[in-house]
């Protein structure tokens, strides 16, 4: 019993440290031209999918305004449309019904719809958070009755997911 008990330690350890990555394995540079440097692109941005239905088609992203928080990001609206802002204002109206991918880069400190809970509805997977530099997540999917997926993303500077 000692020794089965033993082996299933030991094999549990050994398991364990295969997975674990080293800073060195996390830090390497890839080199440019490659379709590693696509993927790299890709991992940094929040890629999104929206249902938008027939009675309004517009996307208000859920940006908290007038709390000190910085924004500075494009977004590829899915439909050939893209646009740059420096706000937290960001509207897209869609010509018609359907699910977009919308994939958004560059600064977003904070992501609420329970701030802004118009397109809580239309929110149904968040593919990738990204890296955009978030602050706040609070209520970042309050309410979002139609999500069901949300992966990826680095929020080491995240200060609450209240």
């Amino acid at each position: 019993m000692k020794r089965v008990l033993l082996g299933s330690m030991v094999v549990l350890f050994i398991a364990q440290g295969c997975a674990i990555n080293t800073d060195e394995d996390v830090s390497r540079e890839i080199p440019a031209g490659t379709d590693n440097e696509n993927s790299r692109v890709e991992e940094a941005e929040l890629i999104s999918k929206w249902q938008i239905a027939g009675e309004d088609n517009r996307i208000i992203l859920p940006l908290p305004a007038g709390q000190g928080y910085q924004y500075d990001f494009h977004v590829d609206w899915g439909d050939g449309a893209v646009s740059n802002h420096n706000s937290a204002e960001a509207v897209h109206v869609y010509e018609k019904p359907g699910i977009y991918t919308v994939k958004i880069s560059g600064l977003i400190e904070a992501w609420s719809f329970s701030h802004v809970p118009h397109s809580k509805d239309s929110v149904i997977a968040i593919d990738n958070l990204g890296s955009l530099g978030l602050k706040s997540m609070h209520g970042a999917f309050s309410r979002c009755k139609n999500l069901t997926v949300v992966a990826g993303g680095d929020t080491s500077e995240v200060v609450t997911m209240r």
